[in-house]
C-alpha cells in the first residue's frame, strides 16, 4: 500500500504546478476523507519545505491512530481487499469450481490432434484466425473441459460414456466451432452470430455451418434482446442443456441484465450459461489506474471496427453476479481464469482476483429452485397450496394452465351464456398470433392449454387441423383439450376429423336438452338433430372413450338413469359425465332472463372478498391476443383484467408484470368491478377447490 501510494504521490506523478499545500490536502482526502487541520497542514507544510520527502508525509498519516481507526470501518463500508469475499460458493459451486479449473475432463493428446487437424494442416482458414488460434489455445482448452464437464451434468452417464448427447448453443463462431464434432459426436450443435451479407470475409451462416456441422446457425444481432427469442423461435426455445457466452459480452452495447433474461429463456430448467468474459480489475488495468492512465481503450477511428472487435464495456465479478440474479438466474460457479495471463511481464505472484479473465456459469433454475420465487409474488393462499406448479422454470409467476380462444364465433345462442351481448368483433386468430402464444406458453414451461373459447365454437375455427399440427413442435405442451357443442362437425370430412381427434387428449361435449324441445329452449336454436349427428360421429373417431367427457346443461331435472340411458341410445356407451341445472350469471351480461324455465334457477351470486381460484388456474388468450388473467368470464377484454397484448410481449413478461403482481393483492372493495359481479366467482377457501383444481385443472375449468 505504502510503495504504491508512494509512486502514486512520487515526484514524477505529481504535477509541476501542485504546490505543497495542494498535495497534502490530496492525501489527507485520499486516507482520512477530510480537510486537513490548520495544525496539521502547517505541520506538513515545514517539512516538505525542509527537505522531507512525500513518502514521509504517506507513512506519517498512514501510522495515525485516526488513519488505524477509520482503515477498519471507514464510515459504514469496509474495504474488500479481496473480491473474493465477495460471496460464498455452495459446496457443489466449489466442486464445480475445482472440476472446472482442473481441466481434467478431455484428453489433452485429443484436444491437440483436433487443434493440429484444424490449424497446422494445408485447411484454408477464415481471415484473422491463425493469429487468432494461437492466442486463444489456452482459453479453449479451457472451456472444452468446462462443457464437458456441464454436459455430464446434464446428461446420464450412460450417455456421456461414448461422449454424450445434449444441446448447446454457442454464440460467437470462430475455427474452434469445428471441434464440437470431434469432442462430442452426439451433441447437437446449434450456432448464432451476428447478421453478415453473403461475400462478407467473416463467419456468413454458410461458414459457420460448413466449419461448425451444426444443425441451425441463427444471425441475430445481440445488441437487441427482444429479437433473439423471435428469430430463434421455435426451434430454440427452452432447449439447451448449455450455452456457449464466451468473449462477447464485452462487445456489445446492450444492457446485460436484458439480454441475459432471453438467455437463459433459451435454456432447459436446471440448463448452464459458460460465461466468460475479461477482468476489468485485472492487473494491467489496475496498473495503468495507478498511472492515470484510462484502461479503456478510444473506440477506433473511421471504419476499424469493421470486425466488431472493440470492447464497449468490461465487467467485473460483482456486477455480473448481480446480473444474474437479476435475470432470473443461479449463479452456480464463477472464478478469475489467468488464460490470458502469460509472458515475461505477468508479475510472479498475482493474486487470483488480478488474473485477466472472469468465468461465470449461470443455470437456469429448476422447479425446485423457482419455488421460492413464487412464495414472494403469490398470496399464501396460493403459494403454500401450489406446490410449485405456478412458476415457471425461470422463475416467473403463471397459472397452472393457459387457453387461447382462437375463434369466438358460435353455432348457438344458449340464453344463459353471454354469447348475445358480446360487444367484441366476432374473429378468428391468425396462424403466425397462434403459434406465438403457444411458443410463449412453451418457454412459460407449457403444461395443458385448452383452445375452448370463452364463448364460441371451436369447430367454427377452420384452421383447427393446421394449429393442432404446430402445437406438436413444442415439448412442453404435455396435452390439449376443447369443449363443444357437436352442432359443427360436419364441415369436418372423416379423415380430418378423426386427425384432429387423436391430437386431443381430453374432449368435452356440452349437451343442451336431451330432446329437441329442451335443446331449442336453451339454445334458441333448432339444431338438436345436428347435435346428435355430430355427438355420434364424435364418439365413433374420438379413439379412448376415456378422453370423452360429457356435460349435460338442462331446464329439466333428470335422474342419472335416465341420463345414462340416453348415453346409451345415442352413441353406445356412458362416458364421463356430470349434470346441471343450475347456472352462473356472467358478469355485465344484463340480457340474460330474470329468471329460467323449467326446474332450471340461477346461482346464489358469491361475494368476491378472497382470492378467486379461477385465475389461479387459467388465464386466457383471446382471438385478438389481448391476455385476461380470467379465462372463465372475461368475454369482452375488459381493461381491468388485461395485462397486454401477446403481439407486443411475450407471456414471461405479462405475467411477470407490476399489474399481474398487484391482482394477487386484490381482496375485497379492492377488487376488480367486473369480479364482483361474476356469477363463476370461487374463492380459494371454499374447501378444497383450489387444491383440486391444481391436481385436475382440465376438470375444474370443463375442457
Amino acid at each position: 500500500m505504502i510503495k504504491l501510494l508512494a509512486k502514486f504521490f512520487s515526484k514524477s506523478q505529481i504535477p509541476a504546478d501542485l504546490d505543497c499545500d495542494a498535495f497534502i490536502v490530496s492525501v489527507f482526502k485520499a486516507l482520512l476523507n477530510r480537510k486537513p487541520d490548520l495544525d496539521g497542514l502547517e505541520s506538513y507544510r515545514q517539512h516538505l519545505k525542509n527537505g522531507e520527502s512525500h513518502d514521509f508525509v504517506l507513512r506519517s498519516i498512514l501510522a495515525s491512530d485516526e488513519y488505524k481507526e477509520k482503515s477498519q470501518n471507514f464510515g459504514s463500508k469496509k474495504t474488500i481487499k479481496n473480491p473474493l469475499d465477495l460471496i460464498e460458493l455452495s459446496d457443489n459451486g466449489k466442486l464445480m469450481v475445482q472440476q472446472l479449473t482442473a481441466c481434467q475432463q478431455l484428453s489433452q493428446d485429443h484436444y491437440q490432434q483436433v487443434w493440429h487437424d484444424i490449424f497446422e494442416t494445408d485447411k484454408e482458414l477464415v481471415v484473422g484466425q491463425a493469429e487468432y488460434c494461437n492466442q486463444h489455445k489456452d482459453r479453449f482448452w479451457e472451456l472444452f473441459n468446462g462443457i464437458d464437464l456441464l454436459l455430464k451434468r446434464r446428461v446420464s452417464s450412460t450417455t456421456v460414456a461414448t461422449h454424450g448427447n445434449g444441446k448447446l448453443l454457442e454464440i460467437g463462431v470462430s475455427e474452434f466451432s469445428g471441434f464440437y464434432q470431434h469432442l462430442w459426436p452426439e451433441l447437437e450443435v446449434h450456432t448464432l452470430d451476428r447478421p453478415y451479407e453473403e461475400g462478407y470475409i467473416g463467419f456468413t451462416e454458410s461458414v459457420a455451418q460448413k466449419i461448425s456441422a451444426c444443425s441451425a446457425h441463427f444471425s441475430v444481432d445481440l445488441n437487441d434482446p427482444a429479437s433473439l427469442a423471435e428469430k430463434t423461435r421455435p426451434k430454440a426455445m427452452a432447449q439447451y442443456d448449455v450455452i456457449v457466452f464466451a468473449e462477447v459480452l464485452e462487445h456489445l452495447t446492450v444492457n446485460p441484465v436484458e439480454l441475459l433474461t432471453a438467455l437463459i429463456a433459451l435454456l432447459k430448467p436446471g440448463g448452464y450459461i459458460y460465461l466468460t468474459t475479461p477482468n476489468f480489475f485485472r492487473w494491467r488495468n489496475l496498473d495503468k489506474i495507478s498511472q492515470w492512465e484510462n484502461p479503456q481503450e478510444v473506440y477506433p477511428a473511421a471504419d476499424d471496427n469493421w470486425d466488431a472487435h472493440y470492447h464497449h464495456r468490461e465487467y467485473g465479478l460483482k456486477e455480473l453476479l448481480e446480473f444474474s440474479e437479476q435475470s432470473g438466474g443461479v449463479c452456480q460457479a464463477w472464478y478469475f481464469s489467468d488464460c490470458w495471463d502469460r509472458g515475461n511481464d505477468v508479475p510472479d505472484s498475482l493474486p487470483e482476483w488480478q488474473r485477466s479473465n472472469l468465468v461465470t456459469v449461470i443455470a437456469r433454475p429448476t422447479e425446485t429452485e423457482a419455488k421460492k420465487y413464487t412464495k414472494n409474488i403469490f398470496p399464501k393462499e396460493i403459494a403454500s397450496r401450489s406446490d410449485g406448479m405456478m412458476v415457471s422454470p425461470a422463475g416467473v409467476p403463471r397459472p397452472v394452465m393457459m387457453n387461447v380462444e382462437t375463434v369466438n364465433t358460435c353455432t348457438l345462442n344458449c340464453v344463459f351464456c353471454a354469447y348475445g351481448s358480446m360487444q367484441r368483433a366476432k374473429e378468428t386468430m391468425s396462424l403466425e398470433l397462434f403459434e406465438k402464444a403457444i411458443s410463449d406458453y412453451s418457454e412459460l414451461g407449457g403444461g395443458q392449454l385448452s383452445l375452448t373459447p370463452v364463448v364460441g365454437e371451436i369447430f367454427t375455427d377452420r384452421f383447427l387441423d393446421e394449429r393442432l399440427e404446430l402445437i406438436q413442435k413444442y415439448e412442453n405442451i404435455s396435452g390439449v383439450s376443447i369443449t363443444t357443442n357437436a352442432v359443427g362437425l360436419r364441415r369436418f370430412k372423416e379423415e380430418k376429423l378423426d386427425r384432429v381427434l387423436q391430437r386431443l387428449n381430453r374432449v368435452h361435449v356440452s349437451i343442451y336438452g336431451v330432446d329437441a324441445e329442451e335443446h331449442q329452449l336453451i339454445t334458441q336454436k333448432d339444431t338438436f338433430e345436428l347435435f346428435l349427428e355430430g355427438f355420434k360421429r364424435l364418439s365413433e373417431f374420438v379413439g379412448d372413450p376415456e378422453k370423452l367427457w360429457v356435460n349435460f346443461r338442462l331446464f329439466k331435472h333428470r335422474e342419472p338413469e335416465e341420463l345414462e340411458q340416453w348415453l346409451k341410445q345415442a352413441i353406445g356407451f356412458v362416458p364421463t359425465y356430470f349434470s346441471t341445472i343450475e347456472y352462473a350469471k356472467w358478469s355485465g351480461h344484463e340480457e340474460a332472463p330474470i329468471a329460467l324455465p323449467l326446474d332450471a334457477k340461477w346461482n346464489a351470486k358469491p361475494k368476491a372478498e378472497s382470492f378467486c381460484v379461477i385465475p389461479a388456474v387459467s388465464a386466457q388468450v383471446h382471438t385478438n391476443g389481448n391476455v385476461s388473467i380470467c379465462h372463465c368470464d372475461d368475454y369482452e377484454c375488459e381493461p381491468d383484467l388485461s395485462l397486454g397484448n401477446i403481439a407486443d410481449s411475450s407471456l414471461s413478461e405479462l405475467f411477470d408484470s407490476e399489474k399481474y403482481r398487484n391482482f394477487w393483492g386484490l381482496r375485497g372493495d379492492n377488487m376488480p368491478n367486473f369480479c364482483k359481479g361474476c356469477g363463476f366467482f370461487t374463492a380459494i377457501g371454499d374447501g378444497n377447490k383450489f387444491e383440486e383444481a391444481v391436481a385436475e385443472p382440465l376438470s375444474f375449468i370443463g375442457g
